[in-house]
């Protein structure tokens, strides 16, 4: 109800009707606004109780999509490796900044004795030695075995055949080794790790003796894994080892070559 027409009504009950006839009628107004509010705090309330409702749903809808987006936003394996390599590099930037990690190198493909190969990440780890890094960004269930396939299991149910990562890395390792010392390079402890970046990523790992011939990690285990390894001080590097080691393998780096 508008408040100036009780005002309104009130004051006619005081010049004809006294002050009683004001009182009982300041109380039947207040009464009445309080009333009138409520009813209109409802009207609004239920508006607004659309409005939200229709934000909710417009707004989950949003995160559906969004959701819906973010796991099939790759228009291929190379897109979706890439965003893996993208996840790992920021992980290698914690641990610069952290003094666990000297420094790290990429690399594009090299050939050596005509053989093609790529190493996803290559670390300079104090104490440690050179770390080989291979980044696969598989979701669902994978079985890491020591066969020549992996199977992966992925959201849908379906069953993939995926290539050996672990022999793959390791290939990579024999023929970097061969690289560094075609260049008098091979004077550190090269290791080499299958590195899953997907945040859903189930690892299952062979038994003796179907073990992987490598270790598989996740990507948030990847700092322990280097603090667990066993530790040399004669290990180190500097700014000249880097450079020399990064510029061996771009002297290597060519086109994929088909060979036989």
């Amino acid at each position: 109800m508008n408040k100036g027409l009780l005002v309104a009504i009130n004051i006619v009950l005081l010049l004809f009707g006294g002050p009683f006839a004001l009182i009982i009628g300041v109380i039947v107004s207040i009464i009445l606004y309080k009333l009138s509010k409520n009813s209109s705090g409802n009207s609004t309330s239920g508006g607004n109780g659309s409005g939200r409702s229709s934000y909710q749903q417009n707004h989950q809808g949003y995160s559906q999509s969004y959701q819906y987006e973010h796991r099939n936003r790759f228009k291929d394996e190379k897109a979706a490796g890439d965003h893996g390599e993208a996840l790992v590099r920021r992980e290698l930037l914690s641990l610069l900044y952290g003094e666990s990690l000297f420094s790290y190198i990429q690399t594009n493909n090299m050939v050596v004795n005509n053989r093609n190969f790529e190493i996803d990440f290559v670390l300079l780890v104090d104490q440690v030695g050179l770390v080989l890094v291979e980044v696969k960004y598989y979701s669902g269930q994978v079985k890491c075995t020591d066969d020549e396939y992996w199977q992966q299991i992925n959201g849908k149910g379906t069953v993939v055949k995926q290539r050996n990562a672990s022999k793959q890395v390791l290939r990579a390792r024999s023929l970097l080794r061969q690289l560094l010392t075609h260049r008098n390079l091979n004077r550190w402890p090269m290791h080499a790790v299958v590195l899953f970046a997907h945040e859903n990523a189930t690892i299952l790992r062979g038994l003796p003796p179907k073990r992987p011939q490598t270790e598989i990690l996740k990507l948030h285990s990847l700092p322990g894994w280097i603090e667990r390894q066993s530790k040399s001080l004669a290990v180190k590097f500097t700014k000249e080892d880097h450079e020399e080691i990064k510029q061996a393998l771009k002297s290597f780096e060519r086109e994929y070559e088909k060979t036989a």
